[in-house]
C-alpha cells in the first residue's frame, strides 16, 4: 500500500510539472507562428518590389500599400525612384495587416483596430563612395521592419529584414 501511495505521489508531481510547461509551450508555438508570418509578409513584399519596375513603384497600390496623403506628398517629388539624387535620405511608408496577413483599413476614427502587424518599408539609395554629385543610384537598400502587436503603444516584437534591389525600368 505504501508503494502505491509513493508511486501516485511521484506520478502526480510529474503530471503537475508537465501541465506547468503547457502554457509556455503554447506561447512558444504562437511566437514561432508570428515570426513565420512576419518573415513571409516581408518576403512577399520584397518579391513584389523586385518584380515591379521602379518607374511603377511610386504606385504603392501595386504592392499592397494604400498611400495616405502624407505618403503621397512624400513621394510626389520622386515620380521615378531611380532618380534619387545623391544625398537624398531614405523614403519610408507603412501599412497595417491583420493576424492572417491581410491589409486592414482604419475605422471611422482613423485607428487600425483590426491590425496585428505593422510593416514599415524604408527605401534608401546605395551611393558608391566614388560617385559624382548628381549621379543617380542604381541599387536600393530596402528594409522591412515588422512590429506586432501593432495597436500597442510600444510593440514588444520586432523583426527587421533587409535586401538590396537593382533599379531598372521595363
Amino acid at each position: 500500500m505504501v508503494e502505491i501511495v509513493l508511486a501516485l505521489a511521484v506520478a502526480a508531481i510529474g503530471l503537475v510539472a508537465i501541465l506547468g510547461l503547457l502554457p509556455q509551450g503554447l506561447q512558444a508555438s504562437r511566437d514561432a507562428a508570428d515570426n513565420t508570418i512576419s518573415a513571409t509578409l516581408a518576403q512577399d513584399i520584397f518579391t513584389t518590389i523586385r518584380t515591379t519596375p521602379f518607374t511603377n513603384i511610386t504606385n504603392l497600390d501595386s504592392f499592397g500599400f494604400m498611400p495616405n496623403l502624407t505618403t503621397k506628398l512624400r513621394y510626389s517629388a520622386y515620380t521615378n525612384l531611380q532618380a534619387f539624387p545623391l544625398g537624398t535620405s531614405s523614403l519610408s511608408l507603412s501599412n497595417y495587416l491583420d493576424q492572417a496577413g491581410f491589409y486592414t483599413t482604419p475605422d471611422a476614427n482613423g485607428f487600425y483596430t483590426n491590425a496585428y502587424y505593422k510593416i514599415i518599408l524604408t527605401f534608401q539609395p546605395e551611393i558608391p563612395s566614388n560617385a559624382v554629385a548628381g549621379t543617380p543610384a542604381t541599387v536600393c537598400i530596402v528594409t522591412a521592419t515588422v512590429v506586432w502587436p501593432a495597436p500597442a503603444p510600444s510593440p514588444i516584437n520586432t523583426n527587421i529584414f533587409v535586401t538590396k534591389v537593382a533599379w531598372y525600368n521595363q
